[in-house]
């Protein structure tokens, strides 16, 4: 693993990073949508695409400054969350970066809570908080 040398480095790993991202979501939406049964090259242009990229940048996992270049955090079993850390930290102690339902437990019952995503561009740190439905009976 290797630590960017320059500023410069810093935002190519940065823009790489974001795209594998955008890559890897924008492929499971469109094969869950079925986009690829007619069009299968456009799926392995992208597949392929988010591999190469994601081969190079990966080697890189901290900016040049000491700060992870990526985060990855479990808010409950099956839903995961990826953050790529800007590569200049601007912001000072942690945000909220996304606020969504946790959805419910079945088709039938109600929701069962929601879950918070916090970061810290400086100090280069992620975490979620949950917020169950007590009504629900999750708890």
């Amino acid at each position: 693993m290797m630590q960017s040398p320059t500023p410069s480095v810093d935002r190519l790993i940065h823009a790489a990073a974001s795209a594998v991202d955008t890559l890897e979501w924008t492929y499971f939406q469109l094969s869950m949508d079925g986009a690829f049964s007619d069009h299968v090259d456009a799926g392995d242009q992208i597949e392929r695409a988010r591999t190469d990229l994601g081969g190079t940048v990966h080697d890189f996992t901290t900016y040049g400054d000491g700060r992870p270049v990526t985060a990855t955090i479990t808010i409950e079993q099956g839903r995961i969350f990826r953050y790529v850390f800007p590569p200049i930290a601007e912001d000072v102690g942690g945000r909220l970066l996304y606020h969504a339902d946790l959805g419910p437990g079945s088709p039938d019952s109600p929701s069962r809570g929601m879950y918070s995503v916090w970061v810290d561009d400086r100090a280069g740190t992620v975490r979620a908080t949950t917020l169950r439905d007590i009504s629900a009976g999750s708890i």
